[in-house]
């Protein structure tokens, strides 16, 4: 049982480490570039990242080379679907506890007014 358990740790360590050196290869193309990173997620396609920037979202290839910059749709469903925009609106909805929300009378709608963080990520979807 021992046995098993140090192996697998051995195993999850190494696996850390390779992912750990492809972030790094990432950013170092994106520090030659001026582009700082604020997080790095595997993308939904094989061989690629996606990289949250402070401009926007950028689709890196995992050994750093190639950069793709735009929405990214997938389009194996019934419709297209931006998965761009779906990342962005995550990260937005993080942000609610940083809004201010000004309640109408006889509200039909909300306006929403954010930080900075709010226009940022507008930019990036647009």
């Amino acid at each position: 049982m021992k046995k098993r358990f140090m192996m697998f740790t051995l195993l999850a360590a190494a696996f850390s480490g390779m992912v750990h050196a492809d972030d790094a290869a990432i950013r170092q193309s994106l520090t030659k570039l001026g582009v700082q990173s604020t997080e790095i997620q595997p993308a939904p396609v094989a061989g690629m990242k996606t990289v949250l920037t402070n401009s926007g979202v950028l689709y890196v290839t995992d050994d750093g080379k190639h950069i793709i910059q735009g929405p990214m749709y997938d389009v194996s469903g019934a419709s297209p679907v931006n998965v761009t925009n779906q990342l962005l609106m995550k990260h937005l909805n993080a942000l609610e506890k940083e809004m201010i929300v000004y309640k109408a009378p006889q509200e039909k709608t909300r306006h929403h007014h954010l930080y900075r963080h709010y226009l940022r990520l507008l930019s990036q979807a647009a």
